[in-house]
């Protein structure tokens, strides 16, 4: 998550510079951003890689609970199984 954050910083400075008329640096600035940003860019992405995938128990679970929501209709099991798989994979 710190490396977020110098990212960050980095581009700020970039402005920074540029605007005090010294874009030698606010190019070099820019560059340490990019090469930040290409490193550690998944965690600004995808969070800290804590996230796990849901389990066929929680899955199950809750397409069961749509299911039954739903009136327990017939032949939708695959249905009610991507939207519970694609709704636990959103949190």
């Amino acid at each position: 998550m710190i490396y977020g954050w110098i990212g960050l910083a980095l581009l700020v400075l970039a402005v920074y510079e540029w605007r005090r008329q010294e874009p030698g640096m606010a190019i070099t600035m820019l560059a340490l951003a990019a090469v930040n940003l290409l490193v550690f860019g998944h965690w600004l992405i995808w969070g800290n890689g804590n996230h796990r995938e849901p389990t066929q128990d929680e899955i199950a679970r809750l397409a069961k609970q749509k299911w039954q929501q739903a009136g327990c209709p017939k032949g939708r099991d695959i249905e009610f199984w991507k939207a519970a798989e694609k709704e636990l994979k959103a949190h």
